[in-house]
């Protein structure tokens, strides 16, 4: 026997808010009035209330955009030191651990879900969904997009406008247009 009107009102209307995430949209609320560029530790004391994982000396000099389904919190995780322009958006249906010492320019996207190739009638099949991390020490310029299953190795530079599509080596510079890895000298 199927489910009377009441359950299946309460099961669709459990589906539409399953992933409202009250916490995180609340202290975004708070996060919104403020100022670009001022109340840093405000900021990242209201993240941390929502349950985000931090390091020490964290800066976040803007509002950012943190969505994915299910429990995002055990899903993103920063380390000490990291400078985080805004805005930057993080797709956390997969994990996303950023290092230590990193620093992150405005516009960055983080992109952990992606689509298989489907069939002529729909080509975005199935969706799939991979870690992304960055090693401490990472510089990221302004507009990069990394995607799905990607490591971006410890002292590397992505420079500003560079999509990254595949692990980056540490210590190495990644340039767009065509993307070109070029040695980074170490201490």
């Amino acid at each position: 026997m199927g489910r009377n009107p009441l359950q299946r009102f309460a099961q669709l209307l459990w589906e539409e808010v399953a992933n409202l995430h009250p916490r995180y949209r609340l202290c975004d609320w708070a996060i919104s009035c403020l100022p670009h560029l001022c109340f840093n530790r405000t900021r990242t004391s209201l993240y941390r209330l929502a349950g985000f994982s931090m390091g020490k000396n964290i800066c976040f000099m803007g509002r950012v955009h943190i969505s994915g389904g299910g429990r995002i919190q055990d899903r993103f995780r920063l380390g000490d030191d990291v400078l985080m322009n805004s805005p930057v958006l993080f797709d956390v249906n997969a994990p996303i651990t950023i290092g230590s010492s990193v620093s992150i320019g405005h516009d960055v996207k983080f992109i952990t879900t992606s689509h298989e190739i489907g069939t002529a009638v729909k080509r975005a099949g199935t969706t799939t969904a991979a870690a992304i991390v960055v090693e401490d020490g990472v510089w990221i310029g302004a507009g990069a997009i990394i995607l799905a299953g990607v490591t971006i190795g410890h002292g590397s530079i992505i420079a500003a406008g560079t999509v990254v599509n595949a692990s980056v080596p540490p210590n190495t510079l990644i340039a767009p247009k065509p993307n070109r890895q070029i040695p980074l000298p170490t201490d």
